[in-house]
């Protein structure tokens, strides 16, 4: 899902682009298409080429804001590409609140709602989240952050800290900005295990992410990345140990 959920992914950057200067309320919306040769999460290969849709609103201020927003992941299952049992069409729904209680110090908390065809090796399950979101003054494009989550349909709880830095390329011939997302997680997974349900499990997981993004229009950005993500100690044999994958996306923020 993109939320990922890491809290400097490519939709807080595109957000941030644009910030108020006003303490009012404003809404905003960011659509963005994405193209993947994998897609894993919580270190677990879901799918492999795929095709990932998402939109979010916002409404608010920058230290105060409600939002919501779909996410759609759908595997590529033509003839020619690898199928396994996990290439499953995935959507998200969710809800959130986004709030500051200091210049370095803000919460995120939200709902979502994971559905699945009824076909599907995997049932529908629901999952409340909340995040706090740390920025340090001495390096203002550093961010830590640390997530947890409650599933549910699985009785599964996450922990998932993370850390987000950004380098800023300035412009290229003065017209066209660019900068480096680098990012970094480590999630630990206690519940049933998504598609046997039947036992519990317990895992650890990691990962890293860097995306080169540049701004081509006033409210088009585009991204390139490259990923790695692996898991340990699982129970049912689906690892993703060693795991790279590249990804493109192309966004719209208004």
């Amino acid at each position: 899902m993109k939320k990922s959920i890491i809290a400097l992914s490519f939709l807080a950057l595109t957000s941030g682009v644009f910030a108020q200067t006003e303490k009012k309320a404003e809404l905003s919306t960011v659509l963005d298409f994405t193209y993947a040769n994998e897609y894993v999460y919580r270190g677990v290969n879901r799918a492999d080429d795929n095709y990932q849709f998402g939109v979010k609103l916002d409404y608010g201020t920058e230290t105060s804001k409600v939002y919501l927003g779909i996410w759609q992941m759908l595997p590529d299952n033509s003839d020619h590409r690898k199928e396994t049992q996990f290439d499953l069409w995935q959507n998200n729904a969710y809800i959130g609140y986004y709030g500051a209680v200091s210049d370095y110090l803000a919460f995120d908390a939200g709902f979502i709602n994971y559905l699945y065809p009824r076909d599907s090796i995997v049932n529908d399950s629901q999952e409340f989240y909340l995040g706090a979101i740390l920025s340090l003054p001495q390096v203002k494009s550093l961010k830590l952050s640390t997530y947890g989550y409650y599933n549910i349909a699985l009785d599964a709880f996450t922990i998932e800290p993370s850390i987000a830095y950004t380098i800023d390329f300035g412009t290229i011939e003065n017209v066209i900005p660019l900068w480096l997302d680098l990012s970094a997680y480590y999630g630990i997974y206690q519940g049933k295990d998504f598609v046997y349900d039947e036992h519990r499990e317990f895992y650890t997981y990691s990962g890293a992410a860097a995306n080169l993004v540049t701004r081509i229009a006033d409210h088009v950005f585009l991204s390139v990345g490259v990923n790695y993500g692996t898991n340990y100690q699982r129970l049912d044999g689906h690892e993703t140990n060693n795991n790279t994958w590249w990804n493109a996306k192309i966004a719209f923020a208004y």
